[in-house]
């Protein structure tokens, strides 16, 4: 068990570099969706056995109610390979 965490928190770790490294398209995204009045409500990372690409998923919440679903899939070198949000 303290193996898979220990990969959890790398791969956390490799995300999270990636996204400030090269994330423009993610950022402006995202920040289009929180200008508008969203907020994070919940954040998880899905992955497959062998598998060199991670997605990230963010579900984001209006205080009407509303929910936007945004996904970004991550490769193992921490390149950003395509963005999406969209509104439930």
């Amino acid at each position: 068990m303290k193996f898979l965490t220990n990969q959890m928190k790398k791969l956390l770790g490799i995300i999270v570099l990636g996204l400030f490294l090269c994330g423009s398209a993610y950022a402006e995204t995202m920040n289009e969706w929180i200008k508008k009045g969203y907020k994070v409500k919940n954040e998880d990372i899905v992955t497959t056995k062998n598998s060199r690409v991670a997605t990230k998923v963010y579900t984001l919440m209006h205080r009407r109610g509303y929910i936007v679903i945004c996904t970004v899939r991550i490769s193992s070198s921490s390149s950003i390979h395509k963005t999406e949000c969209k509104r439930q």
